[in-house]
């Protein structure tokens, strides 16, 4: 679900009261779900818009009122996290080095390895509410906006090459791009999960996406609903770190932070052989 919990976190420093409502209204929904068919343990993770914001313990407080305890995790920590789901997923037929990207409302982590050892992480705080809200002003965007973006964007970047052979995109943004090629009418995490794109795919989307306004991208087969107000600054994303890193290969993971915690609390041994130095003991 997508509730834009950051909204305006650019601005304001400030959780706004009404992503708090709605968050805490999906939070609530999730639980019962959980409660009613028997899990036995919830873990809640909180990430950049809660590490950022001002307010962030009265929203933490009040999740953790609905009995639900909330771990804010350090960057270094999600960036982790989010490599681990990829990396122990055999499925996603990843050869030598890989990086992966996962674009969050508020910040862009990009972490490169190979295996299960990640030797670069860093988090950039663009994402795609940010990017949106910053530069898009207009429905549909002019093209001095997209060029003012896509320009701030390229600029951000401190990163190498370093021989990553393909991209992983983890979160919402891949995954409904994958939807949108399959022309799915309902998600279904495992069909998205693994489909790839070329970098001219991503950039001819890139360019369709942004010329149209965003009740008509609502309306186009795939598109999550809520996700065409972001969808344009997050291709851009993904369409510039391709690029940067010049690989030609995009794959669409439907897993995340939350398998990369299932991971690793099945076999805790993973972050010894990580060769990190994280403090992941409150998970």
């Amino acid at each position: 679900a997508i509730t834009r919990l950051g909204e305006g976190l650019e601005w304001s420093g400030r959780l706004k009261r009404e992503a708090m409502e709605r968050t805490a209204g999906v939070v609530r929904r999730y639980l019962e779900i959980c409660r009613r068919v028997g899990v036995e343990k919830m873990i809640a993770i909180g990430t950049s818009a809660l590490r950022e914001a001002e307010n962030s313990g009265e929203f933490i407080e009040r999740i953790e009122g609905m009995g639900l305890k909330v771990n804010v995790i350090s960057g270094e920590a999600e960036a982790f996290l989010s490599f681990l789901s990829v990396a122990m997923d055999g499925s996603l037929k990843l050869e030598g080095r890989f990086a992966v990207v996962d674009v969050g409302g508020g910040s862009t982590e990009v972490m490169i390895g190979e295996g299960l050892r990640m030797d670069f992480h860093r988090s950039f705080g663009m994402g795609i509410v940010k990017l949106a809200e910053r530069f898009l002003r207009s429905d549909p965007p002019t093209e001095g906006e997209m060029a003012e973006m896509m320009s701030f964007i390229d600029s951000i970047w401190e990163i190498e090459a370093d021989g990553a052979r393909a991209l992983v995109s983890i979160g919402g943004t891949g995954t409904t791009l994958a939807a949108m090629k399959l022309r799915l009418d309902r998600f279904d995490p495992e069909k998205v999960h693994g489909v790839e794109f070329s970098y001219d795919e991503i950039r001819s989307i890139l360019r369709r996406l942004s010329s149209l306004p965003s009740r008509e991208r609502a309306g186009m087969p795939g598109m999550e609903p809520g996700r065409e107000v972001v969808i344009v600054s997050g291709t851009a994303i993904l369409e510039s770190l391709m690029r940067r890193l010049g690989v030609d290969r995009m794959v669409v993971s439907s897993k995340g932070v939350r398998y990369g915690v299932a991971y690793f609390l099945s076999n805790r041994s993973i972050l010894e052989r990580s060769s990190l130095n994280l403090d992941l003991s409150a998970l």
